[in-house]
């Protein structure tokens, strides 16, 4: 019988992230100087037919004396989801800045609570009052992206302009409810100061933003920064992100009305 054919190397591979990207250049580093000389002699057999004539030995002459330093080739990757990869090392920073959008969400709720305790907006109706707290968070955290925004555009790490936009001002609108939701759990101003440095560090250890460890996804679904990153290669995330914001909008719909109640 004849023998199945097994690949030379057979690579696994989970979703997109900088592990991902720096042990695919490890690989092809290992494999270059194997490979190379084979995709040199393939190139020139089907792009160069009027060098056809000589020998590989001679085609293998200009290959071995070719510049230390420089390279005949170009490395990257097939399917790349992102439009630019370029400057991936630094992509850690957009994790970090989606934290920092959820640190100052949760920052903007203790003046909430502060106004809460002055009773600065008791005469407003239930629905206007949460409007208004909505509004005031969700302001706060448009600024804060505009500077986010162009660090992205600045170091490298940026998608297309309008993919952009849409990603980040969804996510502020996830992070608004995200905020508001915290509020109406912990509505001690003492006990969310504690809380946000808690929620900061388990945010960077479970999210995606160095490393994503699969075995932690449904812990990572609790919080916002993970449908962001997660949204960048993949558009399902995106979508699950606006089903997330709703499902916790309901949440504080629900836990506002039993609070009224009380």
């Amino acid at each position: 019988p004849v023998a199945k054919k097994q690949p030379l190397v057979s690579v696994i591979e989970p979703e997109s992230n900088v592990l991902l990207k720096l042990s695919r250049e490890k690989l092809s580093s290992v494999l270059f100087k194997f490979g190379a000389p084979y995709v040199y002699l393939n190139f020139i057999d089907s792009k160069l037919p009027m060098v056809n004539h000589l020998s590989e030995e001679e085609k293998l002459e200009y290959f071995e004396w070719f510049p230390e330093g420089e390279s005949l080739f170009k490395f990257s990757t097939a399917n790349e989801k992102t439009e630019n990869s370029v400057g991936y090392l630094l992509s850690p920073l957009r994790g970090l800045f989606s934290i920092l959008l959820v640190i100052a969400g949760l920052s903007v709720t203790l003046f909430l609570i502060e106004d809460n305790e002055k009773q600065l907006f008791v005469w407003l109706p239930s629905w206007k009052k949460l409007l208004v707290e909505g509004a005031t968070v969700f302001l706060a955290l448009v600024n804060l992206s505009v500077f986010v925004i162009l660090t992205f555009f600045i170091v490298g790490i940026n998608l297309n302009f309008f993919r952009e936009i849409l990603l980040i001002v969804f996510y502020c609108f996830s992070v608004t409810i995200f905020s508001l939701l915290i509020k109406e759990f912990f509505f001690n101003k003492k006990i969310l100061v504690m809380l946000i440095p808690f929620l900061t560090l388990l945010m960077i250890g479970i999210c995606p933003v160095f490393f994503d460890l699969g075995f932690l996804k449904f812990l990572q679904l609790i919080f916002p920064p993970t449908y962001y990153l997660k949204g960048i290669y993949e558009n399902s995330y995106f979508l699950y992100m606006i089903c997330f914001s709703g499902v916790l909008f309901l949440g504080l719909l629900g836990i506002r009305k039993i609070k009224h109640c009380v």
